[in-house]
């Protein structure tokens, strides 16, 4: 019984380390400290093909410190929009909310 408690407990703990969103499905909730720094200026280079999506760049976050990923083009999605990812200020810091689609 003891071990039975003992795997329920640790289920659940674990499960407070995951975040809900069907988009970042057993993705770890990483709360940094710090802000992430303001968002660099990018020069978008010229589109290319028909209706490509500019995602912008922004800070990602590796090794225990802020790093830029470049802004880039991607395809559209037949009936669906992107959302960019996003720093998300919480309680204790900023959380890193995964980009996605959804459906419109």
């Amino acid at each position: 019984m003891k071990r039975f408690a003992g795997s329920v407990f640790a289920a659940a703990l674990m499960g407070l380390l995951f975040i809900g969103n069907p988009a970042q499905a057993g993705a770890r909730v990483v709360v940094i400290k710090k802000a992430p720094p303001a968002v660099r200026v990018e020069v978008r280079p010229d589109r290319p093909f028909r209706n490509a999506i500019w995602v912008a760049g922004h800070w990602g976050y590796q090794h225990g410190r802020y790093v830029w990923v470049s802004g880039r083009w991607i395809a559209p999605r037949h009936g669906m929009t992107y959302v960019s990812g996003h720093w998300k200020r919480v309680n204790h810091g900023w959380v890193w909310v995964e980009p996605h689609w959804r459906r419109i």
